[in-house]
């Protein structure tokens, strides 16, 4: 009758990915849908946060435009971020490029659903700052992508 605990037999080295292979196209889909309800609902927050901030001053249609930008970036960078960590730190490159072009996608599927949206699309600065968004989801994937190194022990 074996003793509870004891380990009998020898040791197996376990290799860094957990047994699993590489990431694919699929999970990386997965994971990116999986992210974008997380990070849109961050977003409501952060523009129902922004939104109260903006109307205690005297004209709050002033910063607007400027402060939707930024939590557009922001939660850009969410977005990736989070596609990453779903994906359990592999291929952030490949990530965050995912990542922003599924926003850019859906972005570009809300300027076309949206009735108003055919004139305010047409100025370039608009078009080249949604073109940016990629860029933001890239920067946010590669920022935490740094590992740090596993402490050996000494013998």
């Amino acid at each position: 009758m074996p003793i509870l605990g004891k380990k009998t037999g020898k040791r197996s080295h376990r290799p860094a990915t957990d047994g699993k292979g590489a990431l694919t196209l699929p999970d990386l889909f997965k994971n990116a849908l999986l992210a974008l309800p997380v990070a849109m609902a961050v977003g409501l927050l952060l523009l129902l946060a922004a939104t109260a901030l903006l109307l205690t001053t005297p004209n709050p249609g002033q910063y607007a435009a400027i402060a939707g930008t930024a939590l557009l970036y922001v939660c850009a960078a969410l977005y990736g971020r989070l596609t990453v960590r779903f994906s359990r730190g592999k291929l952030p490159l490949f990530g965050g490029l995912f990542s922003g072009g599924v926003l850019l996608l859906l972005l570009l599927l809300l300027a076309w659903i949206l009735p108003e949206s055919a004139t305010a699309y047409q100025r370039p600065l608009i078009v080249g700052l949604y073109a940016a968004v990629p860029c933001a989801t890239l920067a946010g994937a590669l920022l935490p992508a740094r590992r740090q190194r596993a402490k050996r022990k000494r013998r």
